[in-house]
């Protein structure tokens, strides 16, 4: 039987140039771990493990996707000075005052002839309160005093029109 040559395609010269050194670098190498002995390459062969065990522990050690992050210290033993605000929810007709009471435009009249002030908040523009005057709504929010202290104003956060 006759070999047939295989016949590769041409090789750039740039990537010729590159595949030359590193051909020549592996033939050097291959000339100097020839006399080496049979000790000193088992030494050798020791050394690249230990040294290619302690680049992967420093890898894992500086990469790991699994570190913990710190968590603060909560202190259980002292409650909490500032209860959080209960959200409430009242009906009635929208209505507006003649005149600003301390801030105040709006206020909810309920059926039993009680009026329960109303002040807008981030998510509930005075406009929006504006175009719902005189409409039986139904609104929810938190309470909070005047700036005296003698009334409970209701802080809306959501509204909405009874039908």
């Amino acid at each position: 039987m006759e070999k047939t040559k295989i016949q590769l395609p041409k090789i750039p010269k740039p990537v010729a140039k590159v595949g030359a050194k590193a051909q020549k670098s592996v033939h050097k190498l291959e000339k100097r771990l020839i006399t080496f002995t049979q000790r000193q390459l088992i030494a050798l062969a020791v050394a690249i493990g230990f040294f290619s065990l302690l680049a992967g522990l420093a890898l894992g050690v500086f990469l790991n996707p699994y570190r913990s992050t710190p968590t603060p210290d909560v202190d259980l033993t002292t409650p909490s000075t500032t209860p959080s605000p209960e959200t409430i929810s009242q009906s009635g007709v929208l209505r507006k005052f003649q005149t600003s009471q301390d801030g105040i435009d709006f206020y909810l009249e309920k059926q039993d002839d009680t009026q329960v002030l109303l002040k807008a908040t981030g998510q509930i523009d005075s406009s929006l309160l504006e175009e719902f005057k005189d409409l039986a709504v139904t609104v929810e929010g938190t309470v909070t005093k005047s700036a005296d202290g003698s009334k409970d104003i209701l802080q809306v956060a959501k509204i909405w029109i009874k039908r």
